[in-house]
């Protein structure tokens, strides 16, 4: 009877999760790729590869000697534009005054109205030819995006840049606040993870710290004596100046 009574206290308690600990190793969560996307030569690289960034920070420019003709050039045209509209305006005004005492035609009047309606059309032209200078000069400078590091770099002053013919990125930098752990689990062991689900990640010599899975592999990356294995990333806050680097290894827990 006493050993019904104890067992009799258990039912409907929670049976422990059990944790399974799967070994991993350590990826970029996230990489930029970063191209001019203005012509040019390069006249300064301000990093080096393996370099912590900040986001905002410049990281190459090209020469800025066309870019700024460019923007003056989009000024003057303005102030241009702007004097031809007032003179427009000025003889549209005259021609309704001289139309309404009947001293000219309605084809003479139209004329007018024509000449200041094509003065506006080309004043707008001028300022939309302005913010395009302003948005090749803001090009003509690449900033990093984010809080990283400089993983790839293939910039140096003097380098001819043609947007047209760009294939590889300049300069690739990788997010420095958070990066994955990758561990790879058959098909069937995944099948009930979804991404998003909290997941622990210890690295070497360290403590578990909190993740969450944010990606589930979807293409096999190798086969094992239980089937094919696909990867499991687990992505992880990183503090600055950590100085971790893809390949480390650790250890990833998961709750079943």
């Amino acid at each position: 009877m006493k050993g019904l009574l104890i067992g009799a206290l258990f039912v409907g308690l929670p049976v422990a999760a059990v944790a399974e600990v799967l070994k991993a190793r350590l990826e970029w969560a996230h990489t930029v790729d970063m191209r001019f996307v203005e012509d040019g030569v390069v006249e300064k690289v301000h990093v080096l590869q393996g370099q912590a960034v900040s986001q905002g920070q410049m990281l190459a420019a090209l020469d800025q000697r066309d870019f700024e003709i460019a923007l003056a050039e989009a000024r003057a045209r303005i102030v241009r534009a702007e004097a031809a509209q007032a003179r427009a305006d000025r003889q549209l005004s005259w021609a309704q005054e001289l139309y309404d005492r009947g001293l000219i035609s309605d084809n003479e009047r139209l004329e007018a109205e024509e000449g200041a309606a094509e003065a506006q059309a080309e004043a707008e032209l001028t300022q939309a030819g302005l913010r395009t200078a302003e948005i090749a000069l803001e090009r003509s400078v690449l900033e990093s995006p984010l809080d990283g590091v400089v993983v790839e770099l293939r910039s140096w002053p003097g380098q001819v840049v043609v947007k047209a013919l760009q294939r590889d990125p300049l300069i690739v930098v990788a997010d420095g606040r958070r990066m994955v752990a990758r561990a790879r689990l058959t098909a069937d062991a995944m099948s009930s993870l979804k991404p998003g689900e909290p997941a622990m990640v210890r690295l070497e010599r360290g403590d578990w710290r909190k993740g969450y899975i944010y990606r589930l592999g979807v293409e096999s990356e190798d086969i094992s004596e239980r089937g094919a294995v696909y990867a499991l990333d687990v992505v992880f806050p990183v503090a600055p100046g950590e100085g971790l680097r893809p390949g480390q290894f650790a250890q990833v827990q998961l709750e079943r």
